[in-house]
């Protein structure tokens, strides 16, 4: 006598939902009967197509020529497909949404799930029914999701408004496959591309924060110095009073009459009244083709940007001074040249150019004046020399295996192995 088949193992599977079976597979002559776990049921068609329903937990009687549809009665938890929508404000967003249904162990419910769900198929499963619903789920989340922002769906402030048109665009394909939601849908969404503008802003929101900080105490310790300026003042004051009390006495028998720590305060006094003979005015920066002018008053962008655009090519290094007329000039080391530039020009006022140069990697680190002369040292041209009067006359001796010796303005000619790209003045 053959084995026949016992779909107990299967009812055991959560993941389970129906199984069709040939009554063949499952009754003998001897054995015409088959008792049902509490969570499923069955329906037992016959030869000539009449159908009759066992409840949960009932017996299944039937012979060789009908056929078993066994079904759980219990709610079966369904996830779907990860979904991918578009919020309003343009983000897009993944929705994962989970649902509960549970088949109706009635006779006209049934013959619906197993022409819409099961169709020719042996087995139902969870994913099987999730993919059945998936499109009710996609036009609901299509239709609802449109309407709002993506951090309100993100925030979870509008879920539930979400999960309601799911449920109500999930009635409609449950009614017409024997199915019926046990619970409400949950929906939950994220969306990296709002998280990243959140994260961006919360950055922005903290360096706001940090730089009015910064900013505030800037302006305290003004007032600070604002004030011990004027203790300062009070004490030079006194000083200047016991002068003039004191006419014979000289000043260091003077100070002594004070404190260490008020002559101290007004040794300060002293050098905080001293007008300083300079103040810088730009920090400039070599970056390429540009010069970069920073006022060092201000904020951290360039206050101004000069395009050098000239023959000897990109600037490597700066060095500052001061002409004939008391004003600031930029000598500028280019790739192969020197350009000489006003600090206020728009363009070189000077080229000084090695002409046929060979290509180098490099440029000049290091230029000088020295009477009328121009000098300019390169780690693969050498040391260059021009007339400051006449560009076009240059001397290229000075080159030789290993570092030039160094010289200064008075004589010598300085050489930076490793020069900053950038000077003040």
């Amino acid at each position: 006598m053959s084995t026949k088949f016992d779909p107990q193992l299967f009812f055991q599977e959560a993941n389970n939902v129906a199984l069709r079976v040939a009554g063949s597979e499952l009754f003998g002559l001897l054995n015409r009967s088959l008792d049902l776990p509490a969570a499923w049921a069955a329906m037992v068609t016959s030869e000539t197509g009449e159908d009759k329903v066992v409840a949960p937990g009932g017996i299944v009687q039937g012979g060789q020529d009908d056929t078993v549809a066994f079904v759980r009665a219990t709610p079966i938890d369904v996830a779907f497909e990860t979904e991918t929508v578009q919020s309003r404000d343009g983000f897009s967003c993944k929705a994962e949404v989970r649902a509960s249904v549970s088949v109706i162990p009635e006779r006209s419910e049934l013959r619906s799930f197993l022409s819409a769900v099961m169709g020719s198929r042996r087995v139902a499963q969870a994913k099987g029914l999730a993919t059945h619903l998936q499109p009710a789920v996609r036009s609901a989340l299509g239709q609802c999701v449109s309407r709002h922002d993506a951090a309100s769906l993100v925030n979870a402030r509008v879920c539930e408004d979400v999960a309601d048109a799911v449920a109500e665009s999930l009635k409609a394909a449950c009614f017409s496959a024997g199915l019926t939601q046990t619970r409400p849908p949950t929906v939950r969404f994220e969306s990296t591309g709002l998280r990243q503008v959140q994260k961006e802003r919360e950055s922005a929101a903290a360096r706001k924060v940090k730089h009015d900080a910064a900013h505030e105490l800037q302006r305290a310790l003004g007032r600070a110095r604002e004030e011990h300026l004027d203790d300062l003042a009070s004490t030079l004051g006194r000083l200047s009073e016991l002068a003039t009390a004191s006419p014979d006495v000289g000043l260091p028998e003077l100070l002594r009459t004070f404190t260490e720590r008020q002559r101290g305060e007004l040794y300060e006094a002293l050098f905080a009244a001293d007008t300083p003979a300079s103040t810088t005015r730009w920090i400039v920066v070599a970056a390429g083709d540009e010069l970069l002018f920073f006022d060092p008053h201000a904020g951290e962008a360039p206050a101004r940007r000069v395009k050098v655009g000239g023959v000897a090519g990109p600037v490597r290094s700066i060095q500052v001074i001061t002409n004939a007329q008391g004003g600031a000039e930029l000598l500028l080391g280019a790739a192969t040249g020197v350009y000489l530039w006003h600090v206020d020009g728009e363009a070189a006022s000077e080229t000084y150019l090695v002409e046929h140069a060979p290509a180098v990697r490099g440029g000049f680190n290091s230029v000088t004046i020295a009477g009328d002369r121009l000098f300019a040292s390169h780690s693969e041209l050498g040391l260059c020399e021009w007339k400051l009067s006449d560009p076009s006359t240059l001397w290229v001796g000075y080159h030789r295996q290993g570092a030039p010796k160094p010289v200064n303005q008075s004589g010598h000619i300085p050489f930076r192995p490793n020069p900053m790209r950038q000077s003040i003045c």
